[in-house]
């Protein structure tokens, strides 16, 4: 094999983000054997989108699958003893009824208040000195009324907080190779596709008040190749960055599907970088610090 190509295929084995995958070695090896000059990618075809079965296999991603009535009864009990019973169960049914179910749901008012109610935490804790310091490209109407809030919004973000250190770090005891992981180690990402490419080292904003990640590879690999003629992007960030920013992850989350993994991730107030890890397999790869 040409050297120049076997060591792309190096490169991407060794991006942090990828570096815990049994699934990522399995197509650095592939790719090695079979002296091709890049990894594989999923590919993306039309309808709901989701992680591969053999990502949920190798990562034991099913770890959460197969506890998943278990967590949503665990985050609905343990979210009553913070805030009343009938916002805890609002929060689920509005995440679970109108965040997943496509672009036209998440327009609606119910989601524009949870936005606005974001908003204010952000703002009533300090978080945000100011409005200009929420790093978001889309600003939420300040007409619009909340339906949490600040305490509740911060009481759903705790127990995401808790719930998310207890069971990652149980999900990564259920594997073979947990010795040598760390919960310091893990990624989530988000898949998209753009007109023009991030700058390199430009400051990062989020595009919404709440923003889709997920722990799985292979569905934002799928994500990120939707649009035909725009440029597929990964975004990657450290799951310690993102920890106190987590409002929701669907296997928490009654009625919500679990095969996206994804983690609803609210903005951050500090200067965040955007830097280029390089193309492969057809789509470029970013890491936000």
């Amino acid at each position: 094999m040409d050297n120049n190509r076997f060591s792309k295929i190096i490169k991407v084995s060794l991006l942090p983000q990828y570096l815990d995958s049994e699934t990522m070695y399995d197509r650095f090896n592939s790719a090695a054997l079979e002296e091709e000059e890049d990894i594989v990618r999923s590919q993306n075809s039309p309808g709901y989108k989701l992680t591969d079965n053999y990502e949920i296999e190798n990562d034991r991603l099913k770890y959460f699958v197969e506890k998943k009535e278990e967590l949503e009864n665990e985050f609905l009990k343990t979210l009553q003893t913070r805030i009343t019973k009938s916002q805890a169960e609002l929060f689920c049914n509005l995440i679970s009824e109108y965040w997943h179910d496509g672009k036209t749901k998440r327009s609606s008012l119910e989601v524009k208040k949870l936005f606005a109610s974001i908003k204010n935490y952000l703002l009533g804790y300090r978080i945000a000195s100011s409005p200009e310091n929420i790093k978001v490209i889309n600003d939420i109407d300040p007409s619009i009324e909340i339906s949490f809030e600040d305490d509740e919004i911060k009481a759903i973000i705790d127990v995401n907080r808790e719930m998310i250190d207890f069971h990652t770090q149980k999900w990564i005891e259920s594997r073979s190779d947990y010795l040598e992981i760390n919960s310091e180690t893990l990624h989530c990402r988000r898949g998209l596709f753009l007109k023009e490419i991030f700058v390199d080292n430009s400051e990062y904003y989020e595009w919404d008040f709440i923003n889709s990640y997920s722990l799985g590879f292979t569905v934002t690999e799928k994500f990120a190749q939707m649009s035909k003629g725009d440029i597929p992007v990964i975004i990657n960030k450290n799951l310690s960055d993102v920890r106190d920013r987590i409002i929701f992850f669907s296997p928490f989350i009654k009625g919500m599907p679990i095969h996206q993994f994804e983690l609803g991730v609210i903005p951050h107030v500090n200067i965040m970088l955007c830097k280029s890890q390089g193309e492969f397999g057809g789509i470029h790869e970013f890491i936000i610090e």
